[in-house]
Formats: structure tokens, C-alpha cells, sequence
């Protein structure tokens, strides 16, 4: 039943991928863009590559990737490629961090991933490098709305791009970057005493809800794979990235999953996405060898337990539920639990690597 769920989870990931950059480029969008021109309103860009299409490349990237998920990754590729190629914000790069797992993931060198979109990671990269900072040198999340807003979410999968693209590509100032970026971040961001971060900044005033679920996975996707790319001695980032999980293991319920925000209170509800990603980081860092043998047993019993709980989320047609819906704005957290492609690909994602690493679970 395990292997049958993950093979549905793979299928609905890549149906979901194909579906989401279908919309976006549907004729039927073009004639609602005109009508929307017509009384005034302001159009979303059409953005092939945004943060929930990302996270379903990252859902097929992970683990070992079967040669139906490679071509999945290549046809999103092709069809940013055909609208024009054109890059909008900072998390449109977690598209390129997908791409780089895949690369750094499966070694072998069958499916040739570096080399096929090195074209595409340079372009990333540049636009990242280009991508404007506040005073402190921190990527501003949506540079050009005529604020200087930095968010968890920015901070978190820019470092996981500038991470693992130091890696590949042997880029020991992108590593450096990515860890700049979350020192700055953890630093400023933090509650008192070296507690959960909270949502964002703006300026000095931090933002939105500390401890948010989702916001802490952001960061921590970035984290364990920058406490993987610096060099050996610098383990600063790896320690904080223990800790961080240190401080989140309390919190799982007995389903398994994690609340939506990091609180006692048993009455709010779990987030699937936030409780996948954070798996998912901790496993990177098993992967890695950055796990303690005085936490390995600790780690062990969460893992196994968010397993059991994603899959119990998951439906014989491989939708994982229970993710909570979009942010609309700081501390705005609409309690709507559902399919999202942010909870598929990061389900897809942590179950990926838990298949790979159950012999030491």
C-alpha cells in the first residue's frame, strides 16, 4: 500500500505540475486578462516558474527521480521557455533549486540535469545576484511595490538556491551568500533568546507571526542545505539548524504532523506543508551526515511518525490533504485546509527521502 500511495503521489505531482503552467498559459486567461484591462484591474503576471510550481518541480526532483518526472521537470522548463523565458520574483527560483536537487540528487548522470539547464541556473543566479537588498543586504521579497518587506519565505529559498548551486556548480561565493542571507535573517528576525523566527521584516520591526509553520519550513529548507555547503569548520549554520529543529520535535501531534503554528494548543489544526518541509530539511541533513548521534534516535521517532501521518493524508489517487492555504499578508492565514501544491510537492518530497533513508529510520 506504501509503494502503491507513492506512485500515485508521483503521478498526481506531475498531472498537478502539467496542470498548473496550463492555466497560466491557457488562451482562456488571456480573454479574463482583457476583460480585467477593461474595468481597471491590476494583472497578476504570468509566471510560469512561482513558488507553488517550484515546489511541484522540487516534489519530482527529490529522491530518486524516475525518467517520467525528468520529463515532467523538462516540459515546465520548455514552457517558461516559450512564454518568454522571463523571471519575476526572488521564489521563482525555487524552480532552479528543484532543478539543482535534481542534479545534485542523482549522481549518476543519466538524465544529464546539469548540463541540459546550466543555461537556466546561470539566468537565476544572475537575476538573484541583480535582485535588490534593504540597507542590510537582505533580498527584498517583491522588490518594486515600493516597500522594502523582507519575508521567510524569499529568505529561506533564495538560500536554498544560491546553496545548492555553490554545490553543483562549484561556486563557493554563491554557499557564502546563502549563509549570509540566513544569518542576516535568523539574526534580526528572531524572538528573544534564539526562539522561532517570525514571518518577516520590515525595516527593523519584525512581522506577522512568530513561529508560523510554513514560514519556519521556508527557512529551513534553505538551511540544511547551506549547513551542507560550507565549508568544513563552519558550523554555524548547522548548529542553528539543530536547534531550530530542537525546538520544533515538541510540537508534533499524534497524528504525526505539526500544528500550522508552533503552539501547545491542541484545538489548531495541523499543516501538512509545513509539517513535509520540515521533515523533508531534516532528512537533507541525514542525508548530508549533519545529525548528532545524541539526537539520532530523536530524530528517528519524528520522521517515522510524520511519515505515517503524511501518508494517512495521502488518498489512493496520490492528493495529499490537509496543507493550509495561502498567505495573504502578514499575520492573514486563511483556515483553509486542502489540496495545494505546496503541500503535494513537499509530501512528494519528504516521502521521496524517507523511502531512501528507511533503513535508518
Amino acid at each position: 500500500m506504501e509503494n502503491q500511495k507513492l506512485e500515485a503521489l508521483r503521478a498526481e505531482t506531475i498531472r498537478q505540475l502539467r496542470d498548473i503552467q496550463k492555466k497560466k498559459i491557457d488562451p482562456a486567461e488571456d480573454a479574463k486578462n482583457l476583460m480585467r484591462r477593461l474595468i481597471g484591474r491590476k494583472l497578476p503576471p504570468r509566471d510560469l516558474l512561482f513558488w507553488p510550481t517550484g515546489m511541484l518541480m522540487l516534489g519530482l526532483a527529490a529522491g530518486n527521480i524516475t525518467s517520467a518526472e525528468k520529463e515532467a521537470l523538462a516540459a515546465a522548463v520548455r514552457n517558461w521557455e516559450k512564454a518568454g523565458k522571463k523571471l519575476y520574483y526572488p521564489d521563482d527560483t525555487l524552480s532552479g533549486a528543484a532543478l539543482l536537487t535534481a542534479a545534485l540528487l542523482n549522481t549518476s548522470g543519466s538524465f544529464g540535469i546539469k548540463e541540459e539547464f546550466m543555461p537556466v541556473l546561470k539566468q537565476m543566479k544572475q537575476f538573484l545576484d541583480e535582485t535588490p537588498r534593504d540597507p542590510s543586504g537582505m533580498i527584498i521579497y517583491r522588490p518594486g511595490r515600493g516597500n522594502e518587506e523582507i519575508l521567510a519565505d524569499g529568505i529561506g529559498m533564495s538560500a536554498m538556491f544560491y546553496a545548492l548551486y555553490g554545490r553543483v556548480c562549484g561556486d563557493t561565493a554563491s554557499a557564502a551568500e546563502a549563509a549570509r542571507q540566513l544569518r542576516l535573517y535568523l539574526d534580526k528576525a528572531s524572538e528573544p533568546g534564539a526562539g522561532f523566527p517570525f514571518h518577516g521584516l520590515a525595516g527593523e520591526e519584525k512581522k506577522g507571526l512568530c513561529g508560523w509553520g510554513r514560514a519556519v519550513g521556508w527557512l529551513l529548507l534553505g538551511m540544511a542545505e547551506t549547513a551542507a555547503a560550507l565549508p568544513d569548520g563552519e558550523e554555524n549554520i548547522a548548529e542553528r539548524t539543530r536547534q531550530l529543529f530542537d525546538r520544533i520535535l515538541p510540537y508534533q501531534r499524534k497524528n504525526g504532523l505539526l500544528p500550522w503554528k508552533m503552539t501547545d494548543d491542541l484545538t489548531e489544526p495541523t499543516d501538512l506543508s509545513a509539517s513535509a518541509m520540515t521533515g523533508y530539511a531534516l532528512l537533507r541533513m541525514r542525508q548530508q551526515g549533519l545529525w548528532l548521534r545524541d539526537r539520532e534516535k530523536q530524530y528517528g521517532v519524528f520522521t517515522r511518525k510524520l511519515k505515517d501521518g503524511i501518508l494517512k493524508q495521502t488518498d489512493e489517487n496520490g492528493r495529499a490533504d490537509g496543507a493550509l492555504a495561502e498567505c495573504l499578508g502578514f499575520g492573514q492565514h486563511p483556515q483553509h485546509y486542502g489540496v495545494y501544491p505546496w503541500g503535494q510537492g513537499s509530501a512528494l518530497a519528504f516521502l521521496k527521502l524517507a523511502e531512501q533513508e528507511n533503513n535508518l529510520l
